[in-house]
């Protein structure tokens, strides 16, 4: 599609005469060259999108969840635009980490339980004169949180 218009640039009003691509796009769609990381094809024939194309992909990707990932290894949850972005990252991560919105350190998944070995409080006389206290004594373990007593 042959776009003409009317363009400000540093104040100045200038005419352009390009073509664009005026079709619809997916999150993989590069908007300047059209080179799609999905498949590895061109969506575009090598034409940037139209500004109407990629405005109409982004009111959409707004009206959806993002996908939420929590890697186990690296102790994050990790944010994408969809499942199939989480999927297309994991086969390479270094050349796709830019399809990873964001990440955050997920937390400990391990809890503390408290077992206590005596409910009686024991009074403890200390060695300076006037102080004294009670004793409570207790084990303690970790686990992960979703294992079994």
């Amino acid at each position: 599609m042959n776009i003409r218009g009317l363009m400000t640039h540093h104040g100045q009003n200038k005419k352009y005469n390009m073509d664009l691509h005026n079709k619809k796009i997916n999150e993989f769609t590069d908007w300047v060259y059209g080179t799609n990381s999905l498949t590895g094809g061109n969506d575009t024939e090598g034409l940037p999108v139209s500004g109407e194309r990629i405005r109409e992909l982004l009111q959409e990707k707004l009206k959806q969840p993002i996908f939420v990932y929590h890697d186990r290894d690296a102790h994050l949850y990790r944010i994408f635009s969809s499942e199939d972005a989480k999927t297309i990252w994991e086969s390479d991560k270094t050349t796709y980490k830019d399809l990873e919105i964001s990440n955050f350190v997920a937390p400990s998944e391990y809890v503390v339980n408290v077992d206590f070995t005596s409910s009686q409080l024991v009074y403890i006389r200390q060695g300076v004169e006037g102080q004294s206290g009670s004793k409570i004594k207790f084990n303690w373990k970790t686990q992960k949180a979703d294992a079994s007593n």
